[in-house]
């Protein structure tokens, strides 16, 4: 495995900082589309967000797709486009820069999952209703273009929650509903990168003014377990590998799973992250997974500057896997 340590990419942390911003929502052709179609329940367009809820589609029904499409999921609290908020910044310099590099709108896609109050981040779970939407998208979007295979880009909670999605799981939620997310979809995509995804958990959550909170529920939520060198220790250098097995039940099931994510996976994360600290959860990179090709680490980028600035090495890995 080659392995990318990096301080700083100057062009992507040049472009992150200028580029003219995407405009959503989605097409009025991918809109009519939906509209007559089983997915018209799912309103993807989120326009109760205006410009920013959704973005991706044709122009009319007659343009071609020449471009393997590329699927954006975000993170907790975050959405399609930016708002202009610190955990808001959506997949708008990503989007930007590939448009910049001979992208289309109609081969690059994303939605809201949320409701993007930052204030209700600590309530968020995988839960059925989030796993399905999510799902669906990626159905809708194969569906749509007609594309034998897809390439899928997530951020923070947005890996987590679509990995169980691309692997067809059945889970359980911590409402106690069930639902089976189909068959493996893992054939269907040729790159899959997660960034900055909590999928062993996250050490916020032992704490004792987190652990009550839903999205650290140890169901559906980033509970890390615990181990005999305790709680204390779960992000500490010192312990290299602790074989903790009672982490969150969904975050288990997927990386228990052995089902790749895609032909080619990445991830990617930062040492000086807010959210996920060192990045380490018990001796183990939470942002790490089963069966990685591939990963950048870089040394001072936030949660989500992460996501911003690396869009250079993001469309690398999408372009050297589509020659």
């Amino acid at each position: 495995m080659r392995q990318l340590f990096l301080i700083l990419v100057c062009l992507s942390a040049t472009f992150a900082i200028n580029y003219t911003p995407p405009v959503g929502p989605i097409t009025q052709d991918f809109q009519e589309w939906l509209l007559k179609s089983k997915y018209a329940i799912y309103d993807f367009a989120r326009l109760e967000f205006g410009a920013i809820g959704s973005y991706g589609g044709k122009n009319s029904s007659a343009e071609r797709i020449s471009k393997t499409p590329v699927i954006f999921i975000h993170g907790n609290s975050d959405g399609a486009l930016s708002n202009g908020q610190k955990y808001g910044t959506g997949w708008s310099s990503s989007i930007a820069y590939f448009l910049l590099n001979g992208y289309k709108t109609s081969e690059l896609y994303a939605t809201t999952w949320g409701d993007r109050n930052a204030q209700n981040s600590y309530k968020r779970t995988h839960n059925c209703g989030y796993l399905t939407y999510v799902r669906k998208f990626i159905e809708a979007v194969l569906d749509y273009t007609g594309s034998p295979k897809i390439n899928i880009i997530s951020h923070s909670m947005g890996v987590t929650l679509v990995r169980p999605v691309i692997k067809g799981l059945t889970v359980t939620d911590e409402e106690g509903q069930t639902c089976s997310l189909g068959d493996p979809i893992n054939h269907r995509i040729t790159t899959f990168i997660g960034i900055s995804g909590g999928n062993y958990g996250l050490c916020i959550c032992v704490a004792e003014n987190m652990a009550p909170f839903p999205t650290c529920n140890e169901k559906t939520g980033f509970w890390p377990g615990s181990a005999s060198v305790g709680a204390d220790m779960c992000s500490s250098l010192e312990v290299h590998n602790a074989n903790v097995s009672n982490y969150s039940s969904i975050l288990k099931q997927a990386n228990d799973a052995n089902i790749k994510e895609a032909q080619h996976t990445y991830a990617m994360w930062s040492k000086k992250d807010e959210i996920l600290l060192n990045n380490v959860v018990y001796g183990r990179h939470t942002s790490e997974y089963p069966m990685l090709d591939d990963k950048a680490i870089y040394l001072t980028w936030t949660h989500e500057q992460t996501k911003d600035i690396s869009v250079a090495q993001q469309l690398e890995w999408i372009q050297v896997n589509s020659r």
